[in-house]
Order: C-alpha cells, then sequence, then structure tokens
C-alpha cells in the first residue's frame, strides 16, 4: 500500500513539473510568434547572426551572469538608425536555476561619437559605494536624475559632454528608470530582467529611439 502510495505521488509531482514546464515552453513560443508578427509589420526583419557577444561587446550586461542566450532577434532601419532587438536571457552568478530576462534595443549610431559609459537606475548598495568612494557621476542642476540613476565611465568629462539637458530632463521624468550602455557608435537600451509583451513593443522600441537619437544629435 505505502508503495502504490509513492507511485502515486511522485507521478503526481512529474505531472506537474511536465504541467509547468509545457506552459513555459507554451508561452515562449507564443511569445515569440506574436514578436515576429510584430516585426513583420514594422519593417524588421530575423537576424539570425546575432551571437553574445559578436555585437555591442565589452558591454557591461554580457558580463552580468552564466550562459547569455539570445533568442527574438530582429534588425530594422527606422529614422536613420539601424536598430537590432532581441531578448537576452542569462543565469544569475551563483545559480543555475534562476534566469535573468530583458529585451535589449540597440543601434550603430551614425553622426556621433559616445566615449563608453554605463548608465543604471541606482540603488542602496550604489549609495553606499559612493561614501567608499565608487564613481557615480553626478549633475548639480539635476537633483533628480543623480537621485534616481548611476552613471559610471572612465572618461567623465565627455560623459558629462554627452549627457546634454534633453537627455537628462527626459531619463529623470521617466517613471521606470532605465538601464543604458554605449562606447564609440554603439549604444543598448533595457531595463534589467524587464520584457515587455509583444503588444507593449513599439511603445519600447519608440522609448529607445527618443534616447537614440538625442545622443546622436547632441
Amino acid at each position: 500500500m505505502l508503495e502504490y502510495v509513492r507511485i502515486i505521488f511522485f507521478a503526481f509531482i512529474a505531472m506537474v513539473v511536465g504541467a509547468i514546464i509545457y506552459y513555459f515552453f507554451y508561452a515562449e513560443k507564443k511569445r515569440s510568434r506574436e514578436i515576429e508578427e510584430f516585426a513583420r509589420d514594422n519593417g524588421f526583419f530575423p537576424n539570425r547572426d546575432l551571437k553574445p557577444g559578436s555585437d555591442f561587446t565589452g558591454f557591461n550586461l554580457w558580463t552580468r551572469g552564466y550562459g547569455p542566450k539570445i533568442t527574438n532577434m530582429f534588425s530594422g532601419y527606422r529614422q536613420g538608425l539601424t536598430l537590432k532587438i532581441f531578448d537576452l536571457t542569462y543565469r544569475k552568478v551563483g545559480s543555475h536555476a534562476e534566469s535573468v530576462k530583458q529585451t535589449v534595443v540597440a543601434a550603430v549610431l551614425k553622426r556621433t561619437t559616445l566615449p563608453k559609459f554605463y548608465l543604471a537606475p541606482e540603488n542602496a548598495l550604489h549609495r553606499i559605494g559612493k561614501i567608499f568612494g565608487f564613481q557615480d557621476i553626478d549633475f548639480s542642476s539635476y537633483p533628480k536624475f543623480s537621485r534616481k540613476y548611476l552613471l559610471r565611465g572612465k572618461d567623465e568629462a565627455e560623459i558629462r559632454k554627452a549627457f546634454t539637458p534633453p537627455i537628462l530632463e527626459l531619463l529623470q521624468t521617466k517613471k521606470l528608470p532605465v538601464n543604458m550602455e554605449a562606447g564609440e557608435k554603439e549604444i543598448i537600451f533595457y531595463r534589467r530582467g524587464k520584457r515587455p509583451k509583444p503588444q507593449e513593443f513599439a511603445a519600447y522600441i519608440a522609448e529607445a529611439e527618443a534616447l537614440f537619437h538625442l545622443f546622436e544629435n547632441k
């Protein structure tokens, strides 16, 4: 009798695990299908050659965890910029199970060259770090931006030039802070651990484009 109960118990567990795996597999397939429909309707094309580190190398995003994987890759040319959109998933350091997922919008700038910088929402650890001398570039005329964001980079003088008043104003008014990285002609936009729903892609890409064009025309 006990053995029979064990068999039923393990069979039930297997069914639950199988159902969860199937749900997430189905959800990802559905997301990919809907993103592909959006891309096709908005002038983007599949980019099967993009691999982690092959484009936009040296950015902090590639060093956040283990086993980076790119899916839903599309490229397009919009308003003078070559854009790449993709989902990036990686496993957290020290964990083989917990994954971090985000949707990245990347661009190659045409008219300007940017200093390498890293922009992220500021948190308590960053504030403690500043006490011990860790870099955070602040702007006295934009205290809200300075409280909301951590901004780092080797060439502080050039970074300050790149972050013009329109850029600072737009960033500090955002309800949801963003992550951005740049260097030379490349710039990326994302929210760490966040992926917009396919029906939110248009607004998400437009949000990135607005910032890209401000940097392009600084």
